[in-house]
């Protein structure tokens, strides 16, 4: 059980490593770092970003049609989500309304007992 624990441990922070380099070679519309932590418009929508180029062209309700409300939504998610991914805010107070954007959290499989084993008679 330690050892499974270790392991996710280590996936875990090579995954949120890799989001954080994703995230900063991008820059916002008006050239700065996609930083959130030095960037209060960093946002995960712009180019570059894990959402780069959908949060425009999302049509969310499948009708055909990418209305003004989802690339609102989309951007509104992007602003929060790019928050999540560096740390800022845990999935706990992450926004409701863009929660479906975060990928499923970790699931701890618990290790199969092992019950004590009789040591074999040697004559």
């Amino acid at each position: 059980m330690k050892r499974f624990t270790i392991i996710l441990a280590m996936f875990v922070m090579l995954l949120f490593a890799f989001s954080l380099t994703l995230a900063q070679d991008s820059v916002d519309d008006e050239g700065n770092l996609n930083n959130p932590r030095t960037n209060p418009r960093a946002n995960a929508c712009y180019d570059g970003a894990e959402l780069g180029g959908k949060c425009d062209t999302s049509d969310l309700d499948e009708d055909g049609t990418v209305e003004a409300w989802e690339k609102d939504l989309m951007w509104d998610c992007g602003w929060h989500y790019i928050r999540w991914q560096y740390g800022l805010v845990s999935r706990e107070d992450f926004a409701p309304q863009c929660v479906w954007l975060l990928p499923p959290p970790p699931v701890e499989i618990p290790a199969p007992t092992q019950t004590p084993t009789q040591a074999p008679i040697l004559d």
